[in-house]
C-alpha cells in the first residue's frame, strides 16, 4: 500500500503482520530477519507481530495457546478502508495525504478449540511519508469476559545498536525477564543496549524515544484504552544479543546489532475485556526524513 509521494506499508495476511515501511524517501525502517519464514511455518520475525491473547507462555493462565498467543500465528482478512467492509477494498487516503487501512481477525473453528472466547481483532494502520501508526482493537461479541494481554512487537531497523539508546524510562519500574522477573527501578535517563535486554517497563506514560539513529531519533506515542478511559501500558525493550541470537533459527548470528523491539503493549498483566467492551493499543510512530 502506497501513498501519493512514495511511502510504502506491506504487510503478510498470515499473521497481520506489517513486514515494511518505508519513507517517502524510500528509505526502510522497519527490521526483518534476513532468515524470516514468510511461509506460514511460523510467526514472521521481524516488522510488527501481533501478540494476542498472551505474552509469553502467559504465566501458564492459557496452557493451550502458544508462545504470544495464535494472533501472530492466524491469517487476517485485508478490509481496505473499512473495518466492515469487503475484503480487498482499496485503502482510504485522507485529506492530509495520509493512508488508512484495516486487518481483522474473528473467532474460528480452529481458534475456538484452543480458546474457546467470541472476539475480534481489528488493526488499524495509517501512515504517511514519515510517520507510521497502528491501532490493535480487541472487541468481545461474546456473553462472558475474557482475560487478555496484547503486544505490538515492533522491530526498529538500525545501523548499529552500539550506536542508540532509549529515552523516556527513567523513574519507571521493570520487570527484569532475565532474572526470574524481578522488579527494578530504571535509574537512568538513557537506556543503551550493550548485552541481552528483556525488560517490561509498567506504566510508560511519557512518549519513547530511539535516540542516535544516525544522527536522529525515533519519537513513539504509546497509549492503552478500554472505550475511551485510558489504562497503563507497558513497553518492553528486547535485544537477544550475541548468545541468545546464535540460537535462533530465523534469525542471523550478527543481527542483533541491527535491531532493538521497543512495543507497547498490556503485558504485567492481564485484562479483562467484558461482553460488548472494546479495548485498542496504539502506537505513533514518527521517523525522522
Amino acid at each position: 500500500v502506497k501513498n501519493s509521494s512514495g511511502a510504502c506499508v506491506k504487510v503478510a495476511l498470515y499473521g497481520g503482520t506489517i513486514v515494511a515501511y518505508a519513507d517517502s524517501n524510500g528509505r526502510e525502517r522497519l527490521f526483518v530477519s534476513d532468515k524470516a519464514l514468510t511461509d506460514g511455518s511460523k510467526p514472521i520475525r521481524g516488522g510488527i507481530p501481533l501478540v494476542f491473547p498472551q505474552f509469553g507462555d502467559g504465566q501458564g493462565k492459557y496452557p493451550n495457546l502458544p508462545s504470544h498467543g495464535f494472533a501472530r500465528r492466524s491469517k487476517w482478512t485485508f478490509q481496505g478502508s473499512s473495518p466492515t467492509g469487503s475484503s480487498f477494498e482499496d485503502a482510504l487516503t485522507n485529506a492530509d495525504g495520509s493512508v488508512t487501512f484495516y486487518l481483522i481477525l474473528t473467532d474460528s473453528e480452529e481458534i475456538l478449540a484452543s480458546w474457546n472466547h467470541p472476539f475480534k481483532l481489528t488493526l488499524k494502520v495509517t501512515f504517511d511519508n514519515s510517520n507510521l501508526a497502528t491501532e490493535l482493537s480487541v472487541e468481545n461479541p461474546g456473553t462472558e469476559g475474557f482475560e487478555f494481554q496484547a503486544l505490538l512487537h515492533t522491530y526498529y531497523l538500525l545501523s548499529a545498536v552500539e550506536n542508540i539508546a532509549v529515552q523516556g524510562l527513567k523513574g519507571l519500574t521493570y520487570i527484569d525477564q532475565l532474572q526470574g522477573r524481578i522488579q527494578v527501578k530504571e535509574e537512568g535517563e538513557e537506556l543503551p543496549i550493550n548485552k541481552e535486554t528483556d525488560w517490561i517497563y509498567t506504566n510508560a506514560t511519557q512518549p519513547l524515544r530511539i535516540t542516535g539513529v544516525d544522527n536522529t531519533n525515533i519519537e513513539i506515542s504509546i497509549s492503552l484504552k478500554k472505550g475511551n478511559q485510558s489504562h497503563p501500558v507497558d513497553a518492553v525493550v528486547w535485544n537477544p544479543w550475541i548468545k541468545k541470537a546464535k540460537g535462533m533459527g530465523d534469525f542471523g548470528h550478527e543481527e542483533y546489532r541491527r535491531m532493538i523491539c521497543v512495543e507497547p503493549g498490556c503485558v504485567s498483566r492481564f485484562e479483562t475485556c467484558e461482553p460488548g467492551q472494546t479495548w485498542a493499543l496504539e502506537q505513533k510512530i514518527s521517523f525522522p526524513l
